[in-house]
């Protein structure tokens, strides 16, 4: 009999574990929500909700509802196309324009699904929110390294080392990242207000440099590229005269110089001479004309006192690089 008793109690506590199993699945209803099909990000704050529900179940007979906050419940009608807290929807794949708040950030999305045997199925998933106005955007780039030009692709900057340095003016950026090719990004730098100042190493000597940004939730901006090309080589200097040597007569000396840079559009000049411990300087500009060929230009100085006077002449080209010659001019007035 005490064997008979101790199976009783066995099965009865089998019975209700089993019931117990039973109810526990008939609580649950499977359940998969989504957000803007899968996005991670977005800029409206009305969203596309999807839903899934697992095939067994009689959808006809669900009831839906969603939330923003786990406690204040609404449901679309879907005849009138609107949302309404406290009543339910029934279930369908999609429920569009669904708000989820004007806070930006990570933004939380409940669903709660009930069937006629009352049975319930929660659901959850997030979507980060960054408005329109907080996408970040580079403002201005300035070269920082030796040289000339605008970084464009008709109007390159021209600098005489790889080893560059650029300053970025952002909107709304708290990262920035940067790429020799547009496809391999470098890791991102964090940006301390609004300006920041990267190095970067060129590494041919027609360089492309790509530039975005990115702000707190993840948003990143449309990239820029900037143009660059290495000069180090010198320009070339011719300095001629019309006589053997030069000749300055009442006080006044006539002499061409010649320059030539393959990668210029201007070479700037420097003439200083010497009087006696008293510099006198003519500073000007040289434009290129036609690529690989010299262009000449006349110097013409006045005031010349009698001597003979030392005299350096300095070139230089887009990116810096300078070439300098010396000469003499014998004024006889």
């Amino acid at each position: 009999m005490k064997n008979l008793k101790n199976i009783f109690i066995v099965l009865f506590m089998v019975l209700i574990l089993m019931k117990t199993v039973s109810a526990t699945e008939k609580e649950n209803i499977p359940i998969e929500l989504t957000v803007n099909y899968g996005q991670d990000l977005t800029n409206d704050n009305t969203v596309i909700l999807g839903l899934n529900v697992d095939e067994e179940v009689k959808k006809n007979d669900l009831k839906v509802q969603f939330s923003i906050d786990n406690k204040n419940w609404k449901g679309y009608d879907s005849k009138k196309d609107i949302w309404k807290f406290g009543i339910s929807s029934k279930y369908q794949h999609y429920y569009p324009k669904f708000n989820i708040g004007t806070v930006a950030g990570n933004r939380d999305i409940y669903v709660k699904v009930t069937d006629s045997k009352g049975r319930v199925g929660y659901g959850k998933t997030n979507i980060v929110y960054s408005p329109e106005k907080n996408n970040p955007r580079i403002d201005s780039i300035n070269n920082l390294t030796k040289g000339s030009g605008r970084g464009t692709e008709t109007d390159p900057y021209i600098v005489n080392d790889k080893n560059i340095r650029i300053k970025i003016n952002t909107i709304n950026a708290k990262k920035v990242s940067y790429s020799a090719n547009g496809k391999e990004w470098s890791n991102w730098k964090r940006i301390n207000g609004n300006t920041t100042n990267l190095n970067i190493v060129l590494g041919k000597i027609n360089s492309k440099v790509f530039l975005k940004t990115k702000n707190e939730y993840g948003v990143e901006s449309t990239s820029k590229r900037i143009n660059y090309i290495i000069d180090k080589k010198s320009p070339k200097l011719d300095i001629s005269t019309k006589y053997n040597s030069f000749i300055a007569t009442n006080g006044v000396v006539k002499f061409d110089i010649a320059t030539k840079d393959d990668k210029s559009k201007f070479v700037d000049f420097n003439i200083i001479i010497n009087l006696n411990g008293n510099l006198v300087k003519k500073s000007g500009r040289v434009i290129n004309y036609i690529k690989d060929k010299l262009t000449y230009k006349e110097i013409t100085i006045k005031g010349l006192p009698k001597g003979v006077f030392n005299t350096k002449v300095e070139v230089i080209d887009s990116a810096g690089n300078k070439n300098i010659k010396y000469i003499k001019i014998k004024s006889l007035e």
